[in-house]
């Protein structure tokens, strides 16, 4: 019997340190599991900030951009295609930056007082805008 003790012994001192060396090695892949999820949670966080900045740099640029529509000045040299892609800016932006709102909204009144379109009436397209524009342009001589 002695034998056979000592057999178990052996088989139970050999289970626990299977055991003890599974629950370290599960510690240790939990902790390294952990470790990636917080790298993947910083890293998630850092291009939503990258992602913020760029958004926010890029709405700057077209809010400086837009200011040019407030010029009578510009509207009197200001073609078609400046125009439009005046128009594209303020409805991309209008949502996210009140001077783009505004430059919509002076646009919208400028284009219909100078050239009888209403912006609204196309849905606000910008190629329907473009293409009524160019229908009515009031100096139809010149090439754009």
């Amino acid at each position: 019997m002695s034998e056979e003790a000592s057999v178990e012994d052996e088989v139970g001192q050999a289970l626990r340190v299977g055991l003890a060396v599974a629950a370290q090695l599960a510690d240790k892949f939990a902790r390294a599991r952990e470790e990636l999820a917080r790298n993947a949670q910083r890293q998630s966080e850092q291009e939503q900030r990258q992602l913020q900045a760029r958004f926010e740099g890029e709405r700057d640029v077209a809010g400086a951009r837009l200011m040019i529509v407030e010029r009578p000045e510009w509207w009197d040299r200001a073609d078609i295609a400046q125009i439009s892609g005046m128009h594209e800016t303020a409805q991309q932006w209008k949502d996210f930056d009140p001077r783009a709102q505004a430059a919509a909204d002076t646009i919208a009144r400028e284009v219909k007082e100078r050239y009888g379109v209403d912006v609204a009436n196309l849905a606000a397209d910008p190629q329907a805008v473009r293409a009524a524009l160019a229908d009515r342009d009031p100096h139809p001589d010149r090439r754009w």
